[in-house]
């Protein structure tokens, strides 16, 4: 597929670093579809970072058709600071959010990788708190604001500190926006995403990065706004149901692969059983419910709904009556809790 060439503009202006007399320190990764009205907000966000250290922003633009380019390069010629900085790259056709970071991944030069969606913010302290937190470490991991519609703002942490096997599936685990990872670690194992499944991709990076890591780092400070606002949805998020469980479920198989080729299986094995679980969860629910596609895939963790981590009281009972009643029978129960006629 056609791309068109990486770009830098005011190419005859490019900083010391970045011509090979220093070392980039982050390599900040923006992948962006049809952004057009959030992604002023982003790049306003990376260019008030407070940090020291030398830092290359990625742009990648995975085949927009509205202004989003635009924008982009419009912002960029106002903010010549930021311009020095900025790499721009483009799909020439939508090859979705996997590919668009895996070009990203591609272009960078840093000593770390972090992403940032194009429809969320980065706190300006971020890079330096995440970079002052890193001691070292292959993975910096820190605490984000979920952003409401409303404009309040709740913190999210993470259980990171305490392992692979005791984290819940869910966006403050596994994102990779509010986390330093090395590129080396990610390049050297081949841990980018596979391109075509694009729901989870920041999981299948994340966690055969935590298994590989030697060492990680965490502080206790929120870096990240993920907005919930829905101007424009991030890339991650916004499909269709079958899509995103389709995604999930291959990114299961893909990973439990990997966890086993990699002798790593067995240790984590607790991890694997709650990805299977919540890779296959969106089947029980509306607004078309499968029990019995649920029941049959990755049925050996039907019998671990109270291992798995992360899901609720009631989603365990729902989850442990669906495991076990006939099919005739559940498909009844699904349509009388759902409401379902």
């Amino acid at each position: 597929m056609t791309e068109i060439p990486t770009r830098r503009l005011r190419p005859d202006d490019l900083p010391q670093e970045a011509s090979g007399n220093g070392r980039i320190l982050i390599s900040v990764i923006v992948p962006y579809h049809n952004a057009e009205r959030t992604i002023q907000r982003t790049l306003e966000s990376l260019s008030a970072q407070i940090f020291d250290g030398t830092v290359e922003y990625i742009l990648v633009n995975d085949g927009s058709t509205d202004r989003s380019e635009e924008i982009v390069e419009l912002y960029l010629r106002l903010d010549t600071g930021m311009a020095e900085r900025t790499v721009l790259t483009a799909h020439q056709f939508r090859r979705g959010s996997a590919s668009a970071y895996r070009t990203g991944v591609e272009k960078a030069r840093g000593e770390y990788l972090i992403k940032c969606d194009a429809d969320d913010m980065m706190h300006p302290d971020a890079l330096s708190v995440l970079w002052e937190a890193s001691a070292g470490a292959d993975i910096v991991a820190a605490p984000y604001y979920e952003r409401c519609a409303t404009g309040k703002n709740r913190i999210i942490g993470s259980k990171i500190a305490e392992g692979l096997d005791r984290m819940a599936i869910d966006t403050a685990g596994f994102a990779l926006w509010n986390k330093l990872v090395r590129r080396t670690l990610v390049t050297e194992n081949d841990l980018l995403p596979t391109e075509g499944i694009d729901f989870w991709e920041d999981l299948s990076v994340s966690c055969r990065a935590i298994a590989l890591a030697r060492s990680i780092s965490t502080t206790d400070t929120p870096v990240y706004y993920y907005c919930h606002d829905q101007l424009n949805p991030s890339m991650t998020m916004n499909g269709h149901t079958e899509t995103i469980t389709h995604d999930r479920l291959v990114y299961a198989l893909l990973m439990e692969k990997w966890f086993v080729d990699q002798g790593l299986a067995e240790l984590h094995r607790r991890f694997l059983d709650s990805m299977k679980f919540a890779a296959k969860i969106k089947l029980l629910q509306p607004p078309h419910p499968e029990p019995s596609r649920w029941k049959n895939t990755f049925p050996e963790v039907n019998g671990k709904i109270w291992r798995v981590n992360g899901i609720s009281l009631p989603a365990r009972l729902y989850c442990q009556m669906a495991a076990i009643l006939p099919a005739r029978l559940l498909r009844k129960a699904v349509e009388w809790i759902y409401g379902i006629k």
